[in-house]
């Protein structure tokens, strides 16, 4: 028994350490390829070393979103870490509560397109002709909510909070109660979030 717990430890303890020590390799096949001339070769080792850190980086963000939000659960198996290249990373996290009556999902994008969009209409002095968008704070970042109608009576939010390059959106399902929605986005470490990402 005491076998099995030590192998089971030391297993998890290497999962935790290979990325780390497939990027030292990559630097170093990077490092040796530039000295011998071989520029392609350092190249595609740097990149794939950015590669596993920014899934390191995502790895690290998925820790810090919260598994519950209200009476909705993560579902785990649909969490998502990918590397976009020069372009950062995309983590998503959906949550969902009695097979989809209320659900949720946040996504964070480094270097998002969307983020000159948002920050344009942030900066603007009034919204104009649009009463289901307006400007709220998540922790101590300016963030914009739209409320949208379907329709048939369901509403759905979307919440897009810019941080430097990265932008966290955050869209939710089967809820009429705008204070519901903000007291969720402000459970998500936003500051530290944007700590990761920069």
């Amino acid at each position: 028994m005491k076998t099995l717990i030590i192998s089971i430890l030391f297993a998890g303890f290497l999962v935790n350490t290979l990325p780390a020590q497939e990027v030292d390799r990559q630097l170093n096949e990077a490092h040796q390829a530039y000295q011998a001339g071989k520029l392609q070769d350092s190249r595609h080792a740097l990149q794939q070393a950015l590669h596993d850190i920014d899934l390191l980086i995502g790895a690290e963000i998925l820790k810090l979103l919260p598994q519950s939000l209200g009476q909705m659960e993560t579902q785990e198996s649909e969490d998502h870490i990918s590397s976009m290249g020069i372009a950062g990373i995309l983590v998503s996290r959906n949550y969902v509560y009695n097979e989809g009556e209320k659900s949720a999902s946040v996504n964070i994008m480094g270097d998002s397109p969307m983020l000159a969009g948002v920050n344009a209409l942030l900066s603007l002095p009034v919204f104009i002709g649009d009463s289901n968008q307006k400007r709220i704070r998540v922790g101590g970042q300016r963030a914009l909510l739209q409320k949208n109608d379907d329709g048939e009576g369901r509403i759905s939010w979307d919440v897009q909070v810019p941080m430097g390059t990265t932008l966290l959106s955050f869209n939710a399902t089967g809820f009429d109660d705008e204070n519901t929605i903000t007291e969720m986005v402000n459970s998500f470490p936003v500051e530290e979030i944007a700590r990761l990402t920069r």
